[in-house]
């Protein structure tokens, strides 16, 4: 649910599912690239002791 409401409201996020639905992935699997993401941000920020950076998302 984080991740479909993830793709509602960042700009960010909707643009990397956008592309991946559009280069032939079905949405499942775009939501789970997508999932697999906000993972990795979360994880990123607890090891680093950052705040969310919005200009990080899409390197």
């Amino acid at each position: 649910m984080s991740t479909v409401t993830s793709v509602l409201h960042n700009e960010q996020l909707r643009k990397i599912f956008r592309d991946k639905v559009s280069t032939g992935k079905s949405r499942k699997e775009a939501l789970i690239i997508i999932a697999k993401k906000i993972v990795t941000m979360i994880y990123s920020m607890f090891k680093y002791n950052t705040p969310y950076d919005s200009n990080r998302v899409l390197v």
